[in-house]
């Protein structure tokens, strides 16, 4: 560590090489302090500034934040002037590495308040992609946050406390952002490709940072245009051609829509509405944290000749690779419908009975 005073352009103490704790939770490049000279002999000396170049907190000191940024005195204690204030800090080049994803580097300003705690903070991505305002809410923060994602625009509000543990609370709008690079980012099967809006309402409770992906829970309407399922044909399992489940191919489509809901780790879509060409299915998906597929599908092709080919399609597999199979009452009128009136017309009314049928007797959906 090395440490040098200097005059101008005001009088600063600059720092260089400073780590923190005995694993380095925290390391600094430099840092600048410069002080209020005209308060050096008052009862409260002022620091104007700190200036941090080069922070890296990792996540062992990421829950310890809470306590450098107190929100309120406590109640019923004597207001005393402290012996030393700080008005502002501002972060470059700074950087949050958690375990399992890094944040920035980004550059930041926080302004404090009298009494030492957190009057407002702004955070910028040093790329400018991501700007978000933070200001205290009681025994909260609000941050009101805007990003630039993937060329689309997202923004959103949330609420985040630290009272036994972290929980937070929020809502945002999702336009046209592509899917693929997204779900990349987020170390997930690229299964789907296209534009994707959503106003997501979005909440957790967890005892670290750490936890908060684990512990979320999101309910949000969602809408897809233009895009492709990949890993699974539909209509080739809708029309019972091959072995396979439809595993392997890929669905284009005019327009997928639902509504999604994910529960510490589960994600569970309802109310699927696709349309792709001639294609159009409708249904419910769970997708386990393991990313197991489970639910079912009713498909519906429509055909220049009378008989349109309908199927009821269980799902199946994995999100790596998801297959598609008829139901067993699917399958059974099929194969009747084919014994009575051939292959052409039989097949399609004879699986449109079983769907019936089983739909009277059976499980619809899953």
């Amino acid at each position: 560590m090395a440490a040098r005073a200097a005059g101008l352009p005001l009088p600063h103490l600059t720092v260089r090489g400073i780590t923190i704790g005995t694993t380095e939770d925290i390391k600094v490049g430099k840092v600048t302090v410069t002080p209020d000279l005209w308060t050096l002999f008052d009862p409260t000396r002022v620091i104007k500034s700190i200036e941090i170049d080069g922070l890296v907190i990792t996540h062992k000191a990421v829950g310890r934040i809470p306590a450098w940024l107190p929100l309120d005195a406590r109640a019923g204690e004597p207001s005393q002037p402290p012996a030393l204030r700080l008005e502002a800090i501002k972060l470059d080049d700074a950087v949050i590495q958690l375990q399992k994803a890094t944040i920035g580097p980004f550059d930041a300003g926080l302004n404090l308040a009298h009494d030492g705690g957190l009057e407002s903070a702004s955070i910028i991505n040093r790329d400018g992609a991501l700007k978000v305002l933070v200001k205290p809410q009681q025994s909260s923060y609000l941050a009101d946050i805007s990003a630039q994602l993937y060329g689309c625009a997202v923004t959103g509000r949330l609420v985040l406390g630290w009272q036994k543990g972290v929980q937070l609370k929020g809502s945002a709008s999702v336009s046209s952002v592509e899917i693929a690079p997204l779900l990349r980012e987020l170390d997930k099967p690229q299964n789907m490709s296209g534009r994707i809006n959503a106003r997501p309402v979005f909440s957790a409770q967890a005892a670290t940072p750490e936890q908060i992906l684990d512990a979320l829970r999101l309910d949000t309407p969602f809408g897809v245009d233009d895009g492709v399922l990949h890993g699974v044909d539909i209509r080739k399992a809708a029309t019972f051609t091959g072995q396979d489940g439809g595993a392997g191919g890929e669905t284009r489509f005019d327009k997928l829509r639902g509504q999604l809901n994910i529960d510490r780790g589960t994600r569970r879509l309802t109310r699927l509405d696709i349309v792709s060409g001639p294609l159009s299915a409708d249904g419910n998906v769970t997708i386990s944290p393991q990313d197991e597929l489970s639910g079912r599908i009713n498909t519906s092709i429509k055909a220049a000749s009378v008989a349109a080919v309908s199927a009821a399609l269980n799902v199946s597999g994995t999100l790596d690779s998801p297959q598609l199979f008829p139901s067993g009452g699917t399958m059974a009128g099929a194969a009747a419908g084919t014994a009575v009136l051939g292959p052409v017309f039989g097949t399609a009314v004879g699986a449109r009975v079983g769907q019936w049928v089983e739909g009277l007797f059976g499980k619809k959906s899953e």
